[in-house]
């Protein structure tokens, strides 16, 4: 089965969920990191399928939303994920 359309789904409909309505600081900040979370298992989705740069743009978005949120685990855990994924991949390059 293929979930890199659902879980790519998902997460464009959180991020047009935090940018399209309004909530207060503290459900704002759930948003975020529920993106992070989702970024996350994109990443995962879209790394095992072999779509590097799929899953880098969700790393990057997931890191950005945690970054956000102040969750600085989930930066973590996203940061580690994604360079594994790119410690997988045989990819040299930098994650800034």
């Amino acid at each position: 089965m293929d979930l890199i359309a659902p879980a790519f789904r998902e997460l464009r409909a959180a991020v047009r969920l935090y940018r399209e309505s309004e909530h207060s600081e503290n459900t704002g900040r759930g948003l975020l990191a529920q993106i992070g979370e989702l970024g996350q298992i994109a990443g995962w989705v879209a790394s095992d399928a072999g779509r590097g740069t799929e899953a880098e743009r969700a790393y990057r978005l997931g890191i950005s939303a945690a970054r956000q949120a102040e969750d600085g685990v989930l930066v973590a855990q996203l940061a580690g994920t994604a360079t594994t994924c790119r410690t997988t991949a045989g990819s040299a390059r930098a994650w800034s």
